[in-house]
């Protein structure tokens, strides 16, 4: 939104868009967007996610300012641009709706800063990291830090007692010049005072902001920001309404100004969870709070990724389980114009979502799954206790990023939560803690662990809960496989298949093989590799029982003209795959839909199948198919299409 609203005509950036017609173009997208019954999430309503500085605008390093810097979160200017932006945006009146944005009943939730830690510098990690801090915000945190540490205590002699050999002997608490960085390894004692000291900063931050809205006339869920990187910073969050974590599957890489894309290629429904490789789930549910709603402002498995169309009946079945409050999708148009997406026969990029067959033909089934809650929620509860000592935990190898253990295994199986206490609640039916807490069913463990065990310490939570009665034999972990404890999911990374069998949406996603794969309700059976077949009922009832059922056939989708190579193949008894892709992007060029020749039986009369166009309305004359020995096997090959409506007379 910032790119769109902010006056690029004027030498600054500090001055919102003055143009009636654009204005005008605003106010009726969200006027059109209530109507629809669209709710809109206000993202980094600072405008300092990724603010395009000028010279004019007089910020220190402007030029380096670009996404996931931290210096918004302790720099007084910035914050005052920040304000400022809060201000002119959320107090503007729409013309159609007669409201300022802030009044807005449509808009549900908003969020401070987009992707923006102050515990993490995306730009100082790069190569030169001194040519992308200026060393105005090195001493300015320098000297922030110093003050924390002279309040605690209270000169440099006692300061370098608790240090150990940590403080150099240019460094002293009264010249306010202590090194605001984190040498974990050479002194434990500075790590927690830093962690501490990054907390503080990061929770004030989001309380002076949090005010100024509330000022302003605040009246919905606010959140900090939406990548979370460890337990500490996850503390920070508490101050809020809700969490938030952005999550991709295989994240699109670029090269030649983004021309050329590159990816692993590995698909889904290959993984193990347990490995915690590039998985979506374990991000989200480490975030999770048990006093706090979720979401994921940002998901995808972008194309070019060839097996991303099982991407959303695997998120959307996993948030249903996990009862999730929110999942988004990035994204529908992308950087793209109206004008743009008419013009275009082609997928345009990895995050422009609104015309590729193999993301957007799942939508409204994977949509069923989530909103509807066809996969229930689990039965159980796991709470995590993080303690004082953990609270002050930040490094790589036991971040909320990192799928470690319990976060390989518990999204899959059963719902998990977070609770930065020491004392469980009485609602959970298995604790995990450091320390064994007062609760029936626990089990301990050590952060330390988390990441270079955590396929045994899966292995053993899987155990204890099934003895404990919580999990049934048949489910939790399996040979190969993942059940969920309510035995709606199944996750058979062996034949690469996600399986969905709850009463009213039934199907698979993945490698189908060549003979017949049965659900509760329907046999399924496909000739391509690799296919996402999802029965879903439209009536409201049970799919035994439906007379109206969406049946999406949705295989792979890619641009003809673009060129594409692969490094690896991978040959196994499911099928045979490609990795680590690359793919020359053309100007030119159409988009390219598999035909999913795929069979389905089910316990009917007849059957009357209309394959559906776009805007779901009939693509074709209905076809009727009659029983034969009590069942109907529906053809989908002769008439191509994501979406077909089922008709059926039992």
């Amino acid at each position: 939104m910032e790119y769109t609203i902010i006056d690029n005509s004027r030498p600054d950036r500090q001055h919102l868009i003055s143009d009636p017609e654009l204005w005008d173009k605003f106010d009726y997208y969200m006027k059109c967007l209530k109507d629809k019954g669209i709710y809109i999430v206000m993202d980094s309503v600072t405008g300092l996610s990724a603010r395009d500085f000028q010279p004019a605008d007089n910020v220190i390093g402007g030029d380096f300012y670009f996404h996931h810097r931290p210096w918004a979160y302790y720099d007084p200017y910035l914050k005052e641009l920040g304000k400022k932006y809060m201000k002119d945006l959320l107090t503007h009146v729409n013309k159609y709706t007669g409201k300022a944005i802030i009044d807005e009943p449509a808009v549900a939730m908003m969020m401070i800063i987009n992707e923006q830690s102050a515990f993490f510098d995306w730009g100082a990690s790069r190569k030169n990291k001194d040519r992308y801090t200026p060393d105005h915000y090195k001493k300015l945190l320098s000297a922030l830090f110093s003050k924390c540490l002279k309040n605690k205590y209270g000169s440099t002699v006692l300061l370098a007692k608790a240090w150990g050999n940590a403080l150099s002997e240019n460094e002293s608490l009264e010249n306010g010049d202590i090194i605001a960085e984190d040498p974990m390894q050479k002194s434990p004692a500075k790590h927690r005072d830093y962690i501490a000291f990054l907390k503080d900063l990061q929770t004030d931050y989001y309380r002076e902001m949090k005010a100024e809205l509330e000022k302003l006339g605040l009246k919905v869920p606010l959140a900090g920001t939406n990548i979370i990187y460890d337990i500490a910073e996850l503390d920070t969050h508490s101050v809020m309404d809700y969490t938030s974590q952005n999550e991709y599957f295989d994240h699109a890489k670029f090269a030649n100004a983004k021309m050329t894309v590159m990816m692993q290629n590995q698909p889904l429904v290959k993984v193990n969870p347990l490995s915690g490789k590039d998985m979506i789930e374990p991000g989200i549910a480490a975030v999770k709070l048990s006093s706090m709603p979720v979401t994921s402002t940002e998901s995808d498995a972008m194309w070019p990724h060839e097996w991303r169309c099982a991407y959303l009946p695997s998120l959307a079945s996993s948030s249903a389980l996990q009862d999730w409050d929110a999942i988004m999708q990035f994204a529908y148009m992308g950087w793209y114009t109206w004008d743009d997406a008419e013009k275009t026969t082609k997928i345009l990029s990895p995050t422009t979502e609104f015309n590729d067959p193999a993301i957007f033909g799942t939508f409204p089934a994977a949509a069923l799954i989530y909103h509807r809650r066809d996969v229930a929620a689990s039965k159980n509860k796991v709470e995590i206790l993080y303690n004082e000592e953990e609270r002050l935990e930040f490094s790589e190898g036991t971040g909320l990023r990192t799928a470690r253990f319990p976060f390989n295994y518990l999204p899959y199986v059963s719902r998990v939560e977070t609770t930065l206490s020491t004392k469980p609640e009485k609602s959970s039916s298995f604790v995990l803690a450091a320390s064994k807490p007062e609760a029936a069913n626990s089990m301990e463990y050590s952060l330390k662990n988390t990441v270079s065990d955590k396929i045994n310490l899966a292995r053993s939570l899987d155990k204890q809960m099934k003895d404990a009665g919580l999990i049934a034999g048949d489910r939790g972990l399996q040979d190969g496989r993942i059940v969920s404890d309510t035995g709606e999911i199944t996750r058979d990374w062996k034949n690469g298949q996600l399986i969905i069998n709850s009463a009213r949406t039934q199907g698979i996603s993945g490698f189908l093989g060549k003979g017949e794969n049965k659900l509760n309700d329907a046999v399924i059976k496909s000739s391509n590799l690799f296919v996402t077949v999802i029965l879903s009922s439209l009536d409201g009832k049970d799919l035994k029982e439906s007379g109206k059922v969406l049946l999406t056939t949705v295989g792979r989708a890619e641009n003809d003209k673009d060129r594409v190579s692969y490094i690896d193949t991978i040959k196994e008894p499911c099928g045979t795959w490609n990795e680590k892709m690359t793919v020359e992007r053309s100007r030119e060029g159409r988009i390219l839909t598999e035909k999913i020749d795929s069979e389905i039986k089910l316990n009917a009369k007849s059957v009357k199948m209309t394959a559906l166009k776009g805007d779901m309305s009939a693509a074709a004359p209905a076809i009727v198919f009659n029983a034969v020995d009590g069942m109907v096997t529906v053809k989908t090959g002769s008439i191509p299409s994501v979406w077909y409506l089922l008709e059926i007379e039992r």
